[in-house]
């Protein structure tokens, strides 16, 4: 009988996405259904909205500390050593929010999340860099996005549907992990599907360089990027908000009972279109121009809110 890694050993470098979307498409349901039921715990263990919102941001916090550490730690990037690692740290954040009592626990589940989020992102960086082809990683990552906002969509949905009433109880949870052990599946199924493959090499090992020279590396780069910086920093204000009181905010709609959830589907059903047409636009109207635009006529929409 054939092998997992004869089986899939051969499969051509563009299907090494589709493989990757799939594994990232279950592990975005584990993380938005522990995502949508942060504050809800938060608030059921007697936390208030103040404490709620410190300890929710300290996850950004601990993800920037990580920033700093990782690029000092990690020589080098190897997409299947760190989808490993987002794997099992995806693991110990719902259930140290699961079991967690103390509120030092909920800030150390917080750092783990951000820890994670970091891994995934860099892991996913390296995957499409190495399997795709140059002026085509808009369409890569449309894609991959596309996958990842499919399984945030249905996360409130099942979150929501699963919770015991106005409780969260431990189906949630479980489901999560469910969910999390069918990515890992697939991340080994990757892990056999790039080792033989021409583009799966080691890069090589970046020179030691010192912080304070490595500071004014980002500085320079920041100098070049502020523009994007900026819009990516209010694009993750307005995702902040969502993902802390959203949750909350959808409790109160008592007429959608178990559907509470589709507050914030909504919010990411939009890119479950634009994931796939976003290669040629960007390639016509430029992806700084197309970022702003978006983000300009997003928040014109978004001002509804104040009535």
């Amino acid at each position: 009988m054939r092998t997992v890694a004869q089986a899939f050993g051969r499969i051509p470098d563009k299907h090494v996405l589709h493989l990757a979307a799939i594994m990232l498409f279950f592990w975005a349901i584990c993380d938005g259904i522990a995502s949508f039921i942060v504050p809800i715990v938060l608030v059921e263990r007697g936390i208030s909205g103040t404490v709620m919102g410190l300890i929710i941001g300290s996850s950004s916090f601990a993800g920037a500390i990580f920033d700093l550490v990782l690029c000092r730690l990690l020589p080098n990037t190897n997409f299947r050593r760190i989808f490993i690692a987002t794997i099992l740290l995806s693991a110990l954040f719902p259930l140290i929010l699961w079991k967690g009592t103390a509120l030092w626990m909920f800030f150390v589940a917080m750092a783990i999340w951000g820890l994670y989020f970091d891994l995934y992102r860099i892991g996913t960086y390296d995957l499409v860099s190495r399997f795709t082809k140059d002026g085509d990683y808009a369409s890569r990552f449309g894609v991959l996005q596309v996958m990842i906002s499919l399984g945030i969509l249905l996360a409130p949905f099942l979150a929501g549907f699963l919770m015991d009433g106005a409780t969260v109880g431990s189906r949630p949870f479980i489901a999560a992990l469910i969910f999390l052990a069918f990515a890992g599946l697939f991340c080994l199924v990757l892990i056999h599907a790039t080792a033989h493959s021409a583009r799966y090499t080691a890069t090589s090992i970046r020179t030691s360089i010192g912080i304070f020279q490595e500071l004014r590396i980002w500085r320079r780069l920041s100098d070049r990027l502020l523009p994007v910086l900026l819009l990516t920093l209010m694009l993750n204000v307005m995702s902040g908000f969502y993902w802390t009181i959203g949750p909350l905010f959808a409790e109160t709609f008592e007429s959608l009972g178990r559907f509470s959830g589709l507050f914030l589907a909504a919010y990411i059903a939009p890119a479950l279109v634009v994931g796939w047409f976003i290669g040629g636009v960007t390639r016509r109207y430029g992806q700084r121009r197309t970022a702003v635009a978006a983000l300009f006529v997003g928040s014109l929409i978004l001002t509804g809110f104040a009535f």
